[in-house]
C-alpha cells in the first residue's frame, strides 16, 4: 500500500471514529441540535466511501461533481448553521447569515463561470471564501466566549472543541485550497507536499471533533450569554 493510500484510509478511520463517538454519546445530544453532528459526520464518511468507489471505477468526473456540488458545500454550510445556532442570542447572530449569503453567491459564481475553465478540478475560489467565512465565525465565537461566563466551563462546550479543530485545519490549509488549481498545474511538487500535510491536519481536526462529543455537554437551547 502506498503512503497516500495509507493516509486516506487513516483519515477515513478518524472520520468513522468521530461519527461513532457521537452516536455513543447520543443520550446527551438527542435533545439538542448537536444530535445532527454525528449524522453529518456519518454523511461525510459515506461520501468518502462513495468517492473511493468512483475512483476505483475511474468515474473521475462523477467524483469531482460529488465533492464540488455536495461534499464541500455541505461542510461549509453545516458549520455555518452550527455557528448560527450557537450565536443566536448574541450580538454576532447576524454573522452566520451574512457568511451563508456570501458563500452561496461565490459558489454560484464558481459553478457557472470560474470552474468552467479547462482543467479546473476544484472550486478553489468559493472554497477559499467559505474558509474565510468560517474563520471569521470561529474568531467571533472565541472572542465572545472569552467575554462570557461560559469561559469557566470551556471544556464542556462542544463548540469550543469543534472551533479548535476547524481553526487548525482551515487556517493552515487556506493557502493550499485557495491556490489548489494553480499549484496542481504549475508547481506539482509543492502541491503534493502540501496535500500530504493536509491529511495530518485532518487527523487533528477529527480528534478535536471526537473530544467535542466525549467531553462536551450540550444544553437544551444552548447558546452563549450576551456580553456587555
Amino acid at each position: 500500500m502506498e503512503t497516500i493510500d495509507l493516509l486516506k484510509w487513516t483519515l477515513n478511520a478518524f472520520e468513522l471514529a468521530a461519527c461513532i463517538a457521537g452516536f455513543l454519546n447520543w443520550q446527551k445530544l438527542k435533545n439538542t441540535y448537536w444530535k445532527y453532528f454525528p449524522v453529518y459526520l456519518g454523511i461525510i464518511f459515506l461520501a468518502e466511501m462513495t468517492g473511493k468507489y468512483l475512483n476505483v471505477h475511474e468515474m473521475f468526473a462523477w467524483k469531482v461533481g460529488l465533492y464540488n456540488y455536495f461534499v464541500i458545500p455541505l461542510e461549509i454550510l453545516f458549520f455555518i448553521w452550527l455557528f448560527y445556532k450557537e450565536l443566536s442570542n448574541t450580538i454576532y447572530r447576524w454573522l452566520p447569515l451574512v457568511a451563508a449569503g456570501i458563500y452561496v453567491s461565490c459558489w454560484a459564481i464558481d459553478m457557472f463561470f470560474i470552474s468552467k475553465q479547462p482543467l479546473w478540478w476544484v472550486q478553489s475560489f468559493s472554497y477559499a471564501v467559505g474558509i474565510v467565512c468560517l474563520l471569521s465565525l470561529i474568531l467571533s465565537y472565541l472572542v465572545h466566549l472569552t467575554n462570557s461566563e461560559d469561559i469557566l466551563l470551556i471544556r464542556q462546550k462542544p463548540m469550543f472543541w469543534v472551533c479548535l479543530g476547524l481553526f487548525v485545519f482551515y487556517f493552515c490549509t487556506l493557502p493550499f485550497y485557495g491556490m489548489g488549481n494553480y499549484l496542481f498545474h504549475k508547481h506539482p511538487s509543492i502541491y503534493i507536499g502540501y496535500a500530504y500535510a493536509t491529511y495530518f491536519l485532518n487527523f487533528i481536526m477529527y480528534s478535536f471533533f471526537i473530544l467535542s462529543t466525549i467531553w462536551g455537554i450540550p444544553k437544551l437551547s444552548y447558546s452563549l450569554r450576551s456580553s456587555h
